[in-house]
């Protein structure tokens, strides 16, 4: 049976204040900074008194089978922030203390397991007893730059059973081969800039890019405009970077509902559906330590679609939205989940406008038989939303594409166009991005091949490799003939040896890889093998070749076909 997430919450902060509370034990002096739960497990930071290194974790991992074992009451203290501070320094926590007193809270709950004491941030188990299926998973270093500390980072997961633990750590040790981060740079698509949480994009990286959001590129019906980069920030919205220009609050990454909202001006029902689409730069400001490759990066890039329609149009655009986005997940066949989001955010007044948009979107759910799960926990800014969370080799799970009504806006702005009977009507507002954040699927899509991507997906599609300068001519001529029916050749000419130039290539994981010396130039012929199947062909005329690729290259360009059911049907 599955475990319930607020149960399994619960378990890892339990786990990480028994974690805390080990390290205290064994380091005494330990500074305690906080901890975190993520969709695999959890984390703690920690100040220690002295340094060590990841061979002192199993022997942490003992002395938090001891305590558990020993049972010690558990607590939750209500305190007046004054005596929280005081408490907390008598137990030899001054980094907590300090958090309280910048915190300016009036009150706090301190949890106290036996003679350890922590702030009290989520729920944890009443009773430690039963907590043994868990594991730290590894041991890294950071500094905080705003308190000048080294900071030690201890990451690791617990399950209710032994059983699951096993298996998530057998998966996770098998997600480290299908890591984007890592075999991204191996094929040359991208390098981090340390540190920083910002990457650059190569020129194949781009061209994958180019690639995937072509996909999605051929719709005539929708009007392209521009946004500013700045744009006059939400009070509510979480944002990556303000700045103040004459008194107003600008931002970085500001939801663009309210610009698309002033485009409309009254006009007549005949004149819509209107859908206006832009792309996005969209910025991260989440602390460094969480940041996750291009998962979760400083700044991405989100096609974003805006509709206003009337009540009458309402269902068809949402079927069509999510009708794409369902071809997405087809095209590239990824492991993902529906989430229907309905939670308003506080305050918000009008709970019947609210409730006939959450009923809209499920009506749209179950006419194209979609299976979804509900998230009442997480507040949607401008109305409800569906949401596809895509899933990542480890199993955690990230925000990718969505389709949401606008619910604020038309009241807001009293955006209105004549009806059918000649009377004022508020316009439906549909808000929508196909393919979600554009660099996060990317690493979704190389994480799910371990970069070994499909034939038409790749960048570069073949490399032929001259063994010597003599043979790049005809290297060169077989690439024109490659690229004159749409394929994307590379021809490697480098004076290095012919092994390197060749592991080079199966390591950037080429799709085809040929190589040309005398004997294939005297010939005619070419020696060829392929990545993904690891075969080689010898003396296999250009014009044969040519022929196979333009046959798989048919079959995908098929299977795409298959998938996409165009928007002519509407």
């Amino acid at each position: 049976m599955k475990t319930a997430p607020e149960t399994l919450r619960a378990l890892r902060q339990s786990t990480a204040e028994l974690l805390a509370n080990a390290l205290c034990d064994l380091f005494p002096g330990t500074q305690l900074v906080g901890s975190a739960i993520t969709d695999i497990g959890f984390h703690y930071d920690v100040v220690l008194p002295k340094k060590i290194d990841a061979s002192a974790l199993p022997m942490i991992e003992e002395r938090m089978r001891f305590i558990a074992q020993q049972n010690p009451s558990i607590k939750v203290l209500d305190m007046v922030a004054s005596n929280a501070t005081a408490f907390l320094l008598h137990h030899g926590q001054q980094l907590k203390a300090e958090m309280i007193i910048d915190s300016e809270q009036d009150f706090v709950q301190l949890f106290q397991m036996g003679s350890f004491v922590d702030t009290y941030d989520q729920p944890c188990f009443d009773c430690i007893s039963g907590i043994k299926a868990f594991k730290i998973q590894s041991l890294s270093f950071f500094e905080n730059p705003t308190r000048s500390l080294k900071i030690s980072r201890f990451v690791g997961t617990a399950f209710v059973d032994t059983t699951s633990l096993k298996r998530f750590l057998k998966r996770f040790d098998e997600a480290q081969k299908h890591d984007h981060r890592t075999i991204g740079q191996e094929m040359k698509l991208y390098i981090p800039l340390e540190e920083s949480g910002c990457w650059i994009w190569q020129p194949k990286g781009m061209v994958l890019r180019q690639i995937v959001a072509a996909t999605v590129a051929n719709d005539t019906s929708l009007l392209p405009i521009k946004l500013p980069l700045l744009a006059p920030a939400n009070p509510n919205e979480p944002l990556v970077a303000t700045a103040k220009f004459n008194q107003s609050r600008l931002a970085i990454g500001a939801d663009p509902s309210p610009l698309f909202a002033q485009l409309f001006t009254p006009t007549s029902f005949l004149q819509l559906p209107i859908r206006y689409q832009t792309t996005l730069q969209q910025g991260d400001k989440t602390d460094l330590s969480q940041l996750w490759g291009l998962l979760q990066s400083r700044s991405d890039e989100l096609n974003w679609t805006q509709i206003f329609c009337t009540e009458g149009q309402l269902q068809e655009e949402l079927i069509s939205s999510l009708q794409f986005i369902d071809q997405i997940i087809k095209i590239f066949r990824l492991e993902q989940q529906w989430i229907l989001c309905t939670t308003p955010p506080t305050p918000f007044k009008n709970k019947g406008l609210w409730a006939e948009a959450v009923e809209s979107l499920e009506s749209a759910m179950r006419h194209l038989n979609l299976d979804y799960a509900l998230d009442k926990q997480a507040e949607t800014l401008y109305g409800p939303k569906i949401a596809i969370k895509w899933t990542d080799a480890i199993g955690r799970q990230w925000q990718g594409p969505f389709v949401g009504l606008d619910v604020t806006h038309p009241e807001k702005l009293n955006l209105r166009y004549l009806d059918q009977n000649q009377h004022w009507s508020r316009p439906a507002v549909v808000m929508r991005s196909i393919l979600g954040p554009l660099d996060r699927l990317v690493a979704i899509l190389i994480e799910q091949s371990s970069g070994s991507l499909p034939f038409w997906l790749a960048p570069e599609q073949v490399r032929l490799i001259a063994v010597n300068a003599d043979n790049a001519v005809y290297a060169t001529e077989i690439k024109r003939e490659l690229e004159a029916h749409g394929l994307r050749v590379h021809v490697d000419n480098a004076i290095r040896p012919l092994g390197e130039r060749v592991h080079a290539a199966e390591i950037e994981r080429i799709p085809h890889i040929a190589i040309i010396g005398e004997r294939e130039q005297k010939q005619g012929v070419i020696s060829v093998r392929a990545h993904d199947k690891g075969t080689t062909k010898r003396n296999i005329t250009a014009q044969m070749w040519l022929t196979e690729l333009l046959e798989e290259l048919a079959a995908d360009k098929k299977m795409l076909a298959n998938n996409k059911d165009t928007e002519a049907s509407r």
